[in-house]
């Protein structure tokens, strides 16, 4: 089964969502420029060491109980009065966005997008000054990575940039391009505050307050793999 398209999305309802179960990532599989929103399941607000209040492991195992045995009605209350003792509540949030511009004038023609439900890969097609070009995306789940591929009847040069989510910066030292960001330390707003009464999410600017440091590192398909900038990769992701 798969979703088809004849343009590419325009808003982030209308992207292709791909995951593997721990990084996930919207392509809107524009011709011209590119973009990924991306995420990983780690990335919340907050702080290891938080002192947690409100629903806790015992309550989550209660619930489920209480739902395997078709009993919904008790799993949501059982969850629900956790939840009003909770002092504050955490947000995931965006790892950020790639974008992939393609360096000159480009005349995109017969365009076709498509999801293919069962391989859970994206693919688009598209004629440019008449030569073809294929762009294909998925995360695989066994090595744990989100591969994007673009092939074309003719030399191309595209430049990446990352921006959005709490991104901090991005570098590329010729072999490895790196993004780092740091998320935001733990909200303000008590979890009974409503939309329109005046509550915000703010967060503490505070250097010790900051929440989880994070990174991520690209590379071309055999450039790196068993090499010193594979490791080098690794420890990058470690201490970043």
């Amino acid at each position: 089964m798969k979703m088809i398209f004849e343009a590419p999305a325009t808003v982030w309802q209308e992207a292709f969502p791909l995951g593997n179960g721990r990084i996930g990532a919207l392509m809107f599989g524009d011709g011209e420029a590119e973009t990924l929103c991306l995420n990983e399941d780690t990335l919340w607000s907050g702080y290891p060491g938080d002192p947690r209040t409100g629903m806790g492991y015992e309550d989550i195992k209660k619930a489920e109980v209480y739902a395997k045995e078709g009993s919904y009605l008790q799993a949501t209350q059982v969850l629900n009065q956790a939840q009003e003792t909770a002092e504050d509540v955490e947000m995931y949030e965006p790892f950020g966005t790639v974008r992939i511009w393609f360096e000159g004038e480009r005349e995109i023609a017969d365009y076709h997008r498509e999801l293919d439900l069962e391989t859970a890969t994206a693919r688009v097609t598209y004629r440019n000054h008449g030569q073809s070009y294929e762009h294909r995306c998925f995360c695989s789940a066994p090595s744990q990575v989100l591969v994007y591929q673009i092939r074309a009847e003719e030399a191309f040069t595209i430049v990446i940039t990352a921006d959005g989510g709490f991104l901090t910066g991005n570098s590329w030292d010729g072999k490895i391009w790196k993004m780092q960001g740091q998320m935001p330390g733990k909200s303000k707003i008590p979890v009974e505050a409503k939309e329109g009464d005046g509550s915000e999410f703010i967060f503490s600017e505070n250097p010790q307050e900051k929440g989880v440091i994070y990174g991520i590192g690209a590379w071309k398909v055999g450039e790196i793999k068993d090499t010193p900038y594979m490791q080098e990769a690794y420890e990058m992701g470690k201490t970043v």
